[in-house]
């Protein structure tokens, strides 16, 4: 055994050819990154026979036992390392590894099948810092989980996300890709077509393979949903009905939306089905977008183990059919009609579409229970409040609307177990109406309040729709016109972005990552967001600020062309 190891090893000593041609590499050869590898070519054409089957051609290589390609790190301390900088190399089934020390070249030697095994899928989205890898090159490092290999932006990331992948990954998850082939050319990466998201509905673990069941006309925003999930046994098959379905399995999940860290996570409820192996999970998603499920799963008389799905929500507006009902309504208790210029006390009701229930138990959410966002048709008036629940589940809150007039209430509650909901009514209001309409002109600032002054911005140029994009807010002092640096933090965040459509009907309730990104720009004056615009046409932003123990609040109109 040991002399087949040592006949794999070798130390470095013949030269790196082209991995199809077997030939010298052209001074001016493309090139292309793989798995954590670098590799060249002798002529036009190999880079792209080499990209259609990079696995094809690497095990060839092996066959022949040719060198054709370098690794761009140690693999075992998995740090970036130049060839020409390695303190040690060795050849394995056709590839050049570089070591940092000969120590790591030893551990290497020992078990080489632990340090080379090529992952499923990628991400060149460094999870820590929730930035982009602009190519394998420029990681700094890389961390395998689950069949996944995360590349790293720099070298302080690699330890976080080694010692806690659970805690990062999610941050990358719509990030996650096929591994495939990356042609690089003039310092930027581009990798083999592909979408933005990869939706990933087959899991396997040991024995058992487990598949999502998506509808086929696909899954919508603000649609209560019972999609189900299967898992079989792959080691016990029937001649008539295939590989047997696993009964009685134990399952419990959990759903984020990885692009937006702040939004509670969802614990569905799963229920079995009538066929062995079947289960339900009941589902909501309150926006478009890319959402995660873990599932937890545990066969009878075994071990639990865990398995992810990522899908594509779309958005409301795509449907073409009858939308499916939603889980929550809110409501406006009974009572006298409000009149423009009075106190009042507003009364509000969250209850169960299908039981007609009130609910009375909420997850606390940026310290709060219940958001309550109102504002005018128009929106050109804005409140951001939190009333107070009594023991029967009903909700108040003490204002004052200054004028007559139809006016929108949305509650973004998130009931146990439930998830955030963004849930919408209205109220008609006595009295003599706005003296003005709010205009509709886009206008992402100046916008001030007090002695804060904001301007909105779209971080990657023109957002698409629907998919998230980032968004900025620029502080200055109206006074100084310098950053405003000294924020403080209002329910758990260091601002929130409230972003309407024209017909109400459209909410994203953002708040900054809490990350080291957003600590450093926060020293600029600078707070990011995330969103998403479904529909092309005008939207009405707010963002929201403590400074000074004061909340400012600002206001903008976006225009969202198709």
């Amino acid at each position: 055994m040991l002399s087949t190891i040592l006949f794999a090893l070798v130390a470095q000593s013949s030269q790196v050819v082209c991995p199809i041609m077997g030939s010298d590499i052209a001074k001016d050869s493309p090139v292309v990154e793989y798995a954590g590898a670098q590799f060249k070519f002798c002529c036009p054409g190999c880079d792209s026979a080499f990209s259609k089957e990079p696995a094809k051609a690497l095990a060839e290589a092996a066959k022949n036992k040719e060198t054709v390609g370098v690794f761009l790190f140690d693999p075992v301390s998995r740090n970036r390392l130049e060839i020409a900088k390695a303190k040690a190399t060795l050849d394995h089934n056709g590839i050049r590894y570089p070591f940092e020390s000969t120590a790591n070249r030893d551990k290497f030697r020992s078990s080489p099948a632990t340090y080379t095994a090529v992952p499923q899928r990628e991400s060149l989205f460094c999870p820590v810092m929730q930035s982009k890898v602009a190519s394998i090159s420029k990681a700094a490092g890389y961390v395998d989980h689950n069949g996944v290999r995360y590349y790293t932006c720099c070298a302080g990331c690699n330890d976080p996300l080694s010692k806690e992948p659970a805690r990062f990954v999610r941050n990358a998850s719509q990030h996650v890709k096929a591994i495939g082939a990356h042609s690089v050319a003039g310092g930027k990466s581009e990798a083999a077509p592909h979408s933005d998201f990869e939706e990933i509905t087959t899991a396997t673990h040991g024995k058992y393979k487990i598949q999502l069941l998506v509808p086929e006309e696909g899954v919508f925003a603000g649609e209560e949903i019972d999609i189900e999930f299967s898992i079989v046994d792959t080691t016990k098959e029937d001649p008539d009905l295939g590989y047997l379905g696993v009964a009685n399995l134990r399952a419990t999940a959990v759903v984020t939306m990885p692009s937006m860290p702040g939004m509670p996570e969802a614990r569905p409820n799963i229920h079995r089905e009538g066929i062995p192996g079947y289960y339900g999970v009941e589902l909501f998603f309150p926006h478009g977008g890319d959402y995660r499920i873990d599932l937890t799963l545990t066969p009878p008389n075994e071990e639990p183990f865990n398995i992810f799905f990522l899908i594509d929500v779309k958005d409301a507006e795509a449907r073409t059919g009858a939308p499916r009902p939603k889980p929550f309504a809110l409501e406006v208790v009974e009572h006298a009609k409000p009149q423009a210029g009075s106190p009042f006390d507003l009364k509000l009701k969250v209850r169960e579409t299908k039981s007609t229930e009130v609910v009375t138990r909420f997850e606390i959410v940026h310290e709060e229970r219940f958001h309550l966002l109102i504002a005018s048709e128009d929106f050109g008036w804005f409140l951001h409040e939190h009333p107070t629940m009594n023991e029967n589940g009903e909700w108040t809150q003490n204002l004052t609307f200054p004028a007559g007039g139809k006016f929108f209430i949305y509650g973004d509650v998130a009931p146990v177990g439930k998830g955030s909901q963004i849930l919408i009514t209205e109220i008609e209001v006595d009295g003599n109406p706005f003296p003005y309409t709010a205009a509709w002109n886009p206008n992402l600032g100046p916008s001030a309040d007090g002695t804060v002054v904001g301007v909105l911005g779209f971080v990657n140029g023109e957002p698409p729709i629907g998919r998230m994009t980032t968004l900025s807010v620029t502080l200055t002092d109206k006074e100084t016109g310098k950053p405003v640096t000294d924020l403080q933090q209002w329910l758990g965040a260091w601002g929130h972005l409230m972003i309407f459509s024209k017909d109400g009907m459209t909410v994203v309730h953002s708040h900054p990552a809490e990350n080291e990104d957003t600590e450093k720009r926060l020293k600029e004056g600078v707070i990011h967001f995330t969103g998403r615009f479904p529909k092309p046409g005008l939207y009405r932003a707010f963002s929201q600020f403590k400074r000074g123990g004061e909340i400012k609040t600002l206001s903008y109109t976006l225009e969202i062309k198709q």
